[in-house]
């Protein structure tokens, strides 16, 4: 278990750790809660539990929904640069029905339950390989807020030290709220899906062109097969819990410049060790793209 510690006044605190507030001497309260900005997000009534007097509402499992960290630099074409984070950390104000401000509260996008983060770097990359025109990301968080830092030259930096070939670079959200980059350096195998919608009509033997089958809507999903370079055990765990449990993904090609949105396709992950597997240990990702093509 993760021992929490206190988090220093002014700093913001890790959405993943349970904060709760308890109306004393109230079985039943109303309240709402707000941005800094006084913008209502969320309004609702507390209960207490049967044969008790005080109600008690989870304030994390609400601001949750109102946290998100998003990469807006990624068709930058600045070499280098700092981009801040301003929906991924927010300060939150508890209010009673009287108006009367209860408590205020500072969150921040991070799912990492093994850690407590709340000062310094939550880049965390794999192996720190790079290639040119890679975007070679670091995320740090302060009490200021969050910031990432990137830099797409032939220097190393950022926690990237390592020069490399690959065609592709995976970017993503770890679990820390930080951005990495990781270089695919193995075999890149690319394939079209298709789900076809059709319907049966009368052919004629007579005329060529005629159809009785005919396809009306061929929705087309892309899909990616990666392959990694030889990892170590440590790089492996961090691929394993930081890179394959991410939901927001973007797959960079270098040769031709393509950004594009992506999603994990794998439901499952082993974390890989050279004892276990008595081999070197490599990974396979298997990718979707988030947006389907459609052919009418």
């Amino acid at each position: 278990m993760v021992n929490i510690p206190t988090i220093p006044s002014g700093y913001y605190k890790p959405i993943w750790i349970d904060t709760t507030y308890t109306f004393i001497g109230s079985s039943a309260f109303t309240y709402y809660i707000t941005d800094s900005d006084n913008n209502k997000l969320f309004s609702g009534k507390a209960y207490a539990y049967p044969g008790t007097s005080s109600a008690t509402v989870n304030i994390n499992h609400i601001c949750e929904n109102y946290l998100s960290s998003e990469l807006k630099i990624l068709d930058s074409e600045d070499v280098s640069g700092t981009t801040i984070h301003g929906t991924a950390f927010k300060t939150f104000k508890l209010f009673n029905s009287s108006n009367t401000l209860l408590d205020t509260f500072m969150f921040y996008w991070n799912y990492n339950q093994k850690e407590v983060i709340y000062s310094g770097v939550t880049s965390i990359p794999i192996n720190g390989h790079y290639a040119l025109d890679m975007k070679k990301l670091q995320t740090t968080i302060d009490e200021n807020g969050i910031t990432t830092s990137w830099n797409s030259s032939s220097e190393e930096g950022l926690g990237y030290s390592i020069s490399a070939c690959g065609d592709y670079v995976l970017y993503y959200l770890n679990r820390n709220g930080g951005w990495d980059s990781f270089l695919i350096e193995g075999k890149v195998q690319e394939k079209d899906n298709y789900s076809i919608s059709s319907y049966e009509g009368k052919g004629n033997q007579v005329n060529y062109w005629s159809r009785e089958t005919n396809r009306f809507r061929n929705q087309i999903n892309h899909t990616w097969e990666l392959h990694t370079d030889w990892l170590t055990d440590e790089q492996s765990t961090i691929l394993a819990y930081h890179l394959l449990s991410s939901n927001v993904v973007y797959l960079h090609d270098l040769v031709n410049g393509d950004i594009i949105a992506v999603n994990i396709t794998d439901t499952s992950t082993e974390y890989k060790k050279f004892t276990n597997e008595r081999k070197l240990i490599s990974y396979t990702i298997n990718l979707k793209e988030s947006n389907n093509q459609v052919i009418l």
